[in-house]
């Protein structure tokens, strides 16, 4: 139990001295906490990538306005926008998610959710192939990740954890 209360003394005090403006406590969190949210998202990645699929009906692929309509074209930014109807164990649903990445563009940028929109798997007669959770078959996507993506996000976690050994550990 010794080793518990050392561990809770050295969390609160490094809590402490981050509310104090310690610049080592500050960036120590914030790795934490980056390392935490790529892990759970390499993870969350790797089960989308264990789903099954099941041809469905594409009615609609594009992309759409997200958020207040800008007067400076730049300032836009837009999202995928996609509709889809399946089939599991006889049971239709209605899908309109393309990725686990949720992306958001400029119109600048725009050109990168149109890659994205290239990925779905349209077969003829506008068939695409639809991932879904085999527990909530009404959760869906058109496109998985693939080994590429769950490394970069690995690398965006291992990131800052390296940064932070190298500025403070010596």
């Amino acid at each position: 139990m010794d080793s518990v209360a050392k561990l809770v003394d050295s969390i609160s005090g490094t809590l402490a001295s981050a509310a104090n403006g310690d610049e080592q406590s500050i960036i120590l969190l914030a790795v934490i906490y980056v390392l935490l949210v790529c892990s759970y998202s390499v993870i969350w990645q790797m089960r989308v990538n264990a789903w099954p699929s099941v041809t469905g009906r594409l009615e609609k692929l594009g992309l759409r306005k997200f958020g207040a309509t800008e007067y400076v074209r730049a300032n836009q930014d837009y999202v995928s926008d996609a509709l889809y109807t399946y089939q599991v164990n006889g049971q239709e649903y209605k899908g309109k998610r393309v990725s686990p990445w949720v992306m958001v563009a400029s119109y600048n940028l725009r050109g990168l959710l149109r890659l994205q929109n290239k990925g779905v798997g349209v077969h003829s007669a506008n068939e695409v192939t639809v991932y879904y959770n085999p527990a909530k078959p009404e959760k869906s996507f058109l496109v998985k990740t693939g080994p590429f993506s769950q490394i970069f996000t690995a690398l965006i976690g291992i990131g800052p954890l390296l940064f932070y050994l190298a500025r403070y550990s010596g």
